[in-house]
C-alpha cells in the first residue's frame, strides 16, 4: 500500500521538480537580462552625467576667459593714459567670447550682453582718459558680470545634478533587481535540489 502510494506521488514530484527548474532557468535568464540592459542603462547614464558636468565645466572656463579679456582691456587702458588707440567698443574678441559663453550654455540673453559690452567699454574709456580705475564703473561691471555667472552656469549646473540623479536612480534599480532575480534564482534552486534528493538519503529512525 505504501509503495503503491509511492509510486502514485512519484508523478507529482517529478511536475513539482519540473516547474522549480522552469522557474529557476527563467529567474537566470532574467537576472542575466537584467544585467545586460541595467549594464547599458548605467553606462548611458554615467555619460549623460558627464556631459552635462562636462558642458557645465566648459561654460564655467569660458566665463572665465571672459573676464580674462575684460582684465587684459582694461590694464592695457590703464597704460595707454592720454594716447588714442581707438574706440574700445570695437573689440571683436569681446563679443565673439561673449557669443562662446552664450553658445555653450544653450541661452542668450541679448540685453545682458549688451550691458556687458557696454559697461566694460565705460570702464575702459575711463581707464583710458584717466589712467586709473574708476571703482564705480568697475563695480557696475562687476555687478553684471555676476548676474551674467548666474544666469549662463545655472541651467548647466541643474542639468549635471539631475543627471546625477538619474544616474544614481539607475544603479539602485539595477542593483535591487538583479538581487532580486539572484535571490529568486538561488531560492528555486535549493527547492529543486531537495525535490531531486532520493528517498534513500533520507536518515531512518533508529530502532532499540
Amino acid at each position: 500500500m505504501a509503495v503503491r502510494e509511492q509510486e502514485q506521488a512519484q508523478p507529482a514530484e517529478r511536475a513539482a521538480a519540473r516547474r522549480l527548474g522552469v522557474l529557476r532557468q527563467a529567474a537566470l535568464a532574467s537576472t542575466l537580462l537584467v544585467g545586460v540592459l541595467g549594464g547599458v542603462a548605467v553606462w548611458r547614464a554615467v555619460d549623460r552625467l558627464d556631459d552635462a558636468w562636462g558642458r557645465h565645466a566648459v561654460v564655467q572656463g569660458e566665463m572665465a576667459d571672459l573676464k580674462a579679456v575684460i582684465g587684459a582691456r582694461l590694464n592695457e587702458a590703464v597704460g595707454v593714459v592720454g594716447l588714442d588707440s581707438g574706440s574700445p567698443t570695437d573689440d571683436p574678441e569681446l563679443q565673439a567670447q561673449l557669443d562662446e559663453v552664450f553658445e555653450w550654455a544653450g541661452t542668450r540673453d541679448a540685453a545682458l550682453g549688451e550691458d556687458v559690452i557696454a559697461r566694460e567699454a565705460e570702464l575702459v574709456d575711463a581707464a583710458e582718459a584717466s589712467g586709473a580705475v574708476d571703482e564705480r564703473l568697475l563695480f557696475r561691471l562687476e555687478s553684471t558680470l555676476r548676474e551674467l555667472d548666474r544666469q549662463v552656469t545655472r541651467p548647466t549646473s541643474e542639468a549635471a545634478q539631475a543627471a546625477h540623479d538619474d544616474a544614481r536612480y539607475t544603479v539602485v534599480v539595477v542593483v535591487v533587481l538583479s538581487a532580486g532575480l539572484g535571490g529568486a534564482a538561488a531560492w528555486l534552486g535549493r527547492r529543486l535540489r531537495a525535490q531531486e534528493a532520493p528517498a534513500g538519503n533520507e536518515p531512518t529512525p533508529h530502532r532499540t
